[in-house]
């Protein structure tokens, strides 16, 4: 029986097949989001969340892949195929964002990580510390008082007569 996956280069070998393989059964299909609705009853997002596969992922082989997207392409020459409708969709896709599952979330941590190295130990919003002070608090006095002591060590020190 197959594990989830943990690395991206497994999801690439995963999906680098004319066919896809349904990891609940074994079966190898074209495309897959049908198989799993009628003989699973699972959702695609259920499907990648149970097996760690990024959210983004497509369920189908190359074959169907390169296909489609020819399709596309020549909708698009046509001019049946206009993206008018992305600013609507992309401010109604705001804040509705999903925690990031299996390979996506290390592959983002091991990002931001190499991004910025500080904020891999951030806690998020609204978390407490080991303390038990709100974490939000406790961050924002912290660099108010670096930016005092940034302030402060610009400054000459003052002279006896100064005081």
């Amino acid at each position: 029986m197959p594990t989830k996956f943990s690395t991206r280069a497994q999801v690439t070998a995963y999906l680098n097949s004319d066919l896809i393989e349904c990891l609940e059964c074994g079966q190898r299909f074209a495309f897959l989001v049908n198989h799993l609705r009628r003989i699973h009853g699972m959702r695609c997002d259920e499907y990648r969340e149970a097996w760690g596969l990024p959210a983004m992922t497509p369920l189908a082989g190359q074959i169907y892949r390169a296909k489609h997207r020819e399709k596309i392409k020549k909708m698009q020459s046509d001019g049946r195929q206009t993206y008018d409708h992305l600013p609507f969709a992309a401010a109604k896709s705001i804040g509705t964002s999903k925690e990031k599952i299996g390979v996506a979330k290390t592959v983002h941590a091991a990002l931001i990580a190499e991004i910025r190295p500080g904020d891999a130990r951030r806690l998020p919003p609204g978390a407490k510390r080991a303390d038990g002070r709100n974490a939000d608090i406790a961050r924002v006095s912290q660099q108010r008082r670096r930016a005092i002591s940034a302030c402060s060590d610009s400054r000459p020190p003052l002279s006896p007569r100064d005081k």
